[in-house]
């Protein structure tokens, strides 16, 4: 049974053969483009200029006119915001920075979903006073005070930070959706014979009305990954958009469906380990079973439940599974060298507590032995002879 992305390639293949640089195919990631890539080219038999193959993040941004701003500089400008509104008020970046990824993630979900940013913060701000409201008349505290005025400002920092970023062509993920979705001059820009939209699911307001447009004026095409188990069953939850999307005059049609869950037969296999570590090395296990087996592990997916196993995993993967794709995102908070300036910041921060503003800095013991194990450290040292020595020593000296 052919995958949802060879039947693309075969569909997009067959109806643009001859000018396929005449085409722009949009996905959800850029995985399916490297798929959908090796799949045309098992039908191309000369010399081709393959279609443009976007994000569709990157085709907001592409049309859009902006560039795509990074989470710190984000941050940063609202914390100019937050200066600027605050005063003498505002809290030191180290503190700001906590609720404002929050806060940042809040306008991007605001624009994707095409939200009055006007009527939905003064809606927030008027609930958060009924939560506060005494009916006894009892004034509000500092705090209570402080809470309203933050959520009674939420719309400023909003405008503030949108029309900064406006002017310098930068913008956040969501408004760049915004502006496609909100503004029709793009569309005449569009020099594609056809866009096609494949293998998405359920998409946010912003993408819906981008998609409409494009397809009522018959430069787009949505093409849908779809299976019969249960976009047939309208009580499933996984078919809802999909069901949605196939009512009349709205996303156009479904070219094929798939029956794989019915169809292909599986073999389950429940496994219990004790920990994490295990897990990582049994799926290790599993793997150099398979290439012994089937010595081709095309087709195989090891999916992990806990972003913190990757690490673990990698590790565990035997050397002779060749190359392999990663296609989940990894925190730098589970990096060696996050933990590195993590201890080193340890180690100067408990440094001023125990000072006291002395000359000569005092350290902990358990901060520097913490440093001075780290792998990164050692390895500087000459390996972990020389930093085992010396935090024996600090063991052995009974320092605090």
């Amino acid at each position: 049974m052919e995958s949802f992305l060879e039947q693309t390639a075969a569909y997009i293949y067959s109806a643009y053969k001859d000018k396929l640089d005449r085409v722009c195919v949009v996905s959800p990631n850029r995985r399916a483009s490297l798929y959908l890539r090796k799949y045309l080219a098992r039908l191309i038999d000369k010399p081709v200029w393959l279609p443009e193959m976007l994000t569709i993040e990157d085709f907001a941004v592409k049309y859009s006119g902006y560039k795509l701003a990074d989470t710190m500089s984000l941050l940063f400008e609202l914390h100019a915001v937050h200066t600027k509104i605050e005063g003498e008020n505002a809290q030191p970046f180290e503190k700001f920075m906590q609720w404002g990824q929050m806060l940042l993630g809040d306008f991007n979900e605001v624009d994707l979903y095409l939200a009055d940013p006007k009527q939905l913060y003064s809606y927030l701000s008027d609930d958060k006073a009924l939560e506060l409201w005494n009916p006894s008349g009892e004034p509000l505290t500092e705090f209570e005070k402080n809470y309203l005025s933050f959520f009674s400002s939420m719309q400023v920092y909003y405008t503030e930070l949108h029309d900064f970023l406006k002017n310098e062509k930068m913008a956040w993920q969501g408004m760049a959706y915004r502006k496609l979705a909100e503004d029709k001059e793009w569309m005449d820009t569009i020099t594609y014979d056809k866009i096609f939209f494949i293998g998405f699911n359920a998409l946010t307001k912003a993408e819906e009305k981008i998609t409409t447009r494009l397809e009522r004026s018959g430069k787009a095409e949505m093409l849908w990954d779809a299976d019969s188990y249960y976009v047939d069953n309208h009580i499933h939850e996984a078919g809802r958009f999909l069901n949605m999307y196939m009512k009349p005059s709205s996303k156009g049609e479904f070219h094929w469906k798939g029956n794989y869950y019915k169809d292909n037969d599986k073999h389950i296999i429940i496994r219990g380990v004790p920990n994490k570590v295990t897990q990582a090395k049994e799926a290790g296990r599993l793997i150099s079973k398979l290439l012994q087996e089937n010595k081709d592990l095309t087709g195989t997916a090891l999916v992990l439940a806990d972003e913190s196993l990757l690490l673990p995993v990698l590790n565990a993967i035997p050397e002779a599974s060749g190359d392999f794709n990663v296609t989940m995102g990894f925190s730098l908070t589970y990096t060696p060298l996050f933990s590195l300036i993590d201890s080193i910041f340890g180690l100067h921060a408990t440094s001023l507590q125990v000072s006291g503003g002395k000359a000569a800095p005092l350290f902990y013991t358990k901060e520097l032995l913490r440093l001075l194990m780290h792998p990164y450290v050692a390895r500087l040292a000459g390996g972990y002879g020389a930093t085992n020595t010396l935090a024996i020593e600090l063991r052995n000296s009974k320092l605090p």
